[in-house]
C-alpha cells in the first residue's frame, strides 16, 4: 500500500472527512454542512422539500426519532398528496434543524462488550437507540427509525412495540450479532409474550417458517457429517448411542471444535460461533438453505467418518 503525504493527517486530534468530524470521541456531523441545514429556507413545493429531507437523512442516525419528526415533511413527497403547509410542517422542519445543529456525538462500539437496545414506538413511526456501556456511562452509538405503512399504523399496541423491537434488532444487527444485548421497552406487556404459548398472527412464527429451530429441536435420526478442509459429506445414522457417544469423544479431543462448543455453552461474545449450534452435546454447522439439513462437525482424521465412507 502506498500513500500520498499530501493527502494525509498525522497527530490531528480531529479530522473532518465525508461530512463528519472524526475524533477519539466518536463522530459527530460536521458543522459546515448541519449550517447548511439550519439555513435553508422554508420550502413551499414537493421538490424543496424533497430535497432538505435528503440532506437530513444523510445524518438521520443522529437524530432519535427521526422518522416520527420528519413524517408531516415526508406526507408532502408522497404521490398524488395534496401540498399543504401546515404549522405541524413548520414544527417538523424547525425541529430538524434543531436536532441536526445540536446533534450528539456517537461513539465507535466496543467489541466485546454488552449492548443496549431502546425501542419506542408510536401512531408514525418506530425507533430504536443503540447504546453500550464505555467508561462506566451508557453512550450513543446510533440512532434508528422508519415511519409506519398504512397497514401498520392499524397495529394494536403491543404489536406496534414489538415492531418496534424487531424493527431495532434487525437494524444493529451487524452490532450485536454475536453478543450480550439487552433490549429496553416502557411497555410492559411485551414481556408477557415471552411465556404465552397460544399467540397467533405476527406475532408468532410456526415452525415450518422456523425451518432452522423446528429441524433442530427434534432429534435428527440421520445427519450430513461435515470434515474440515474438504467437502467431501456422508450420512451417519443417529440412533446408535454408541455413535453418538462417538462424535462427543472426536469432537472434545480436537482443540478447535472443543473451543467452539466451550463458546457457545459460555455465551461468549465470539462472532465466529454464531453459524454453529449444540444440539444434544454435538456441534452441527447451521445450513445455508433453509431446505438443507444441519451438519455435524468432524475433524479431518475422524475415524467414524471413513468408516462411513467405506461402508458406503
Amino acid at each position: 500500500m502506498k500513500l500520498k503525504a499530501s493527502k494525509c493527517e498525522f497527530a490531528r486530534k480531529e479530522i473532518k472527512f465525508l461530512g463528519f468530524v472524526l475524533s477519539k470521541e466518536g463522530i459527530r456531523p460536521n458543522p459546515e454542512k448541519t449550517r447548511a441545514i439550519d439555513d435553508y429556507p422554508t420550502n413551499r413545493n414537493p421538490t424543496d422539500i424533497k430535497a432538505f429531507l435528503g440532506i437530513c437523512s444523510f445524518f438521520r442516525r443522529f437524530v432519535h426519532n427521526f422518522a416520527a419528526i420528519a413524517s408531516p415533511l415526508t406526507a408532502l413527497t408522497k404521490k398524488d398528496a395534496p401540498f399543504i403547509w401546515t404549522a405541524e410542517c413548520e414544527d417538523a422542519m424547525r425541529r430538524l434543524k434543531e436536532a441536526l445543529t445540536t446533534a450528539p456525538i456517537l461513539v465507535a462500539p466496543t467489541l466485546g462488550l454488552p449492548f443496549v437496545i431502546e425501542t419506542d414506538s408510536c401512531g408514525k413511526a418506530v425507533a430504536g437507540v443503540l447504546k453500550q456501556e464505555q467508561d462506566e456511562h451508557l453512550k450513543v452509538i446510533a440512532y434508528a427509525s422508519r415511519t409506519l405503512n398504512v397497514h401498520e399504523s392499524r397495529y394494536p399496541a403491543i404489536e406496534l412495540e414489538a415492531l418496534g423491537v424487531v424493527f431495532a434488532v434487525q437494524k444493529f444487527r451487524p452490532y450485536i450479532d454475536g453478543a450480550q444485548c439487552t433490549v429496553i421497552t416502557d411497555h410492559a406487556p411485551l414481556k408477557a409474550l415471552l411465556h404465552r404459548k397460544d399467540l397467533t398472527g405476527r406475532l408468532t412464527k410456526p415452525g415450518k417458517a422456523n425451518v432452522v429451530c423446528d429441524t433442530l429441536s427434534r432429534h435428527p435420526p440421520q445427519v450430513n457429517a461435515t470434515q474440515t478442509g474438504t467437502n467431501t459429506e456422508s450420512t451417519i445414522d443417529l440412533s446408535s448411542p454408541d455413535i453418538i457417544d462417538s462424535i462427543k469423544e472426536e469432537q472434545n479431543k480436537t482443540p478447535w471444535i472443543a473451543s467452539y462448543k466451550q463458546a457457545i455453552e459460555n455465551d461468549e461474545p465470539n462472532p465466529y460461533v454464531r453459524d454453529y449450534i449444540i444440539l444434544n452435546g454435538i456441534l452441527y454447522k447451521l445450513p445455508e438453505k433453509v431446505y438443507q439439513d444441519p451438519q455435524i462437525i468432524l475433524p479431518e482424521d475422524s475415524d467414524i467418518k471413513n468408516t462411513h465412507q467405506a461402508s458406503a
